[in-house]
């Protein structure tokens, strides 16, 4: 009821939530969507509405998030088939490159990468760091994501921009066993 009642005032489509990082080392302050809020809610009814009244399924402004990194960051698959089904590329990144193969990579959901692999989404995709989803999973060590992208022939000695590669950060981030894999 709040729900069609704020979209009833044309406010609902203008909502974001903004989240100041102190994780990310530039302090960038990162807008949320409606969509990508509730996304990062396994919100799966609140996202067809959202959709089915209109709002985009992309938002790739710089420090933006989009719902289909949020989805991915969490293991919500469910809201990833459905931005897929309502024209959502889960191939494109935000702002600065990072995809949701990247998001599930980092966060240890290899349910989640499999079923993006699966949709056809490449994994030798790269940021603006030139990070690949091999960077993302070696820097906390996540030796199935490692092993399952060695699994799918991923290469996994690419260089970043620093000339650094997973094993590099593995090691620096204390995850010895996840280096000698790489």
């Amino acid at each position: 009821l709040t729900l069609r009642r704020l979209h009833s005032e044309k406010v609902w489509l203008n909502v974001e939530v903004v989240v100041n990082s102190e994780k990310k080392p530039s302090g960038n302050t990162w807008h949320w969507s409606a969509l990508a809020y509730a996304a990062d809610q396994k919100q799966l009814g609140v996202m067809s509405w959202l959709i089915e009244i209109g709002m985009e399924v992309h938002d790739m402004r710089l420090f933006h998030y989009p719902a289909a990194n949020c989805a991915a960051t969490i293991g919500f698959i469910a809201g990833l088939e459905l931005l897929k089904q309502n024209g959502c590329d889960l191939n494109r990144g935000d702002g600065q490159g990072i995809r949701p193969v990247h998001c599930a990579a980092i966060s240890n959901q290899l349910p989640t990468l499999r079923m993006l692999h699966s949709s056809g989404c490449a994994l030798n995709c790269v940021d603006i760091h030139m990070w690949d989803v091999t960077h993302y999973a070696a820097l906390n060590g996540h030796q199935h994501v490692i092993q399952q992208l060695h699994d799918w022939g991923m290469p996994l000695d690419n260089e970043d921009n620093s000339g650094k590669t997973p094993a590099a950060y593995a090691d620096s981030q204390g995850h010895p066993r996840c280096a000698d894999l790489i």
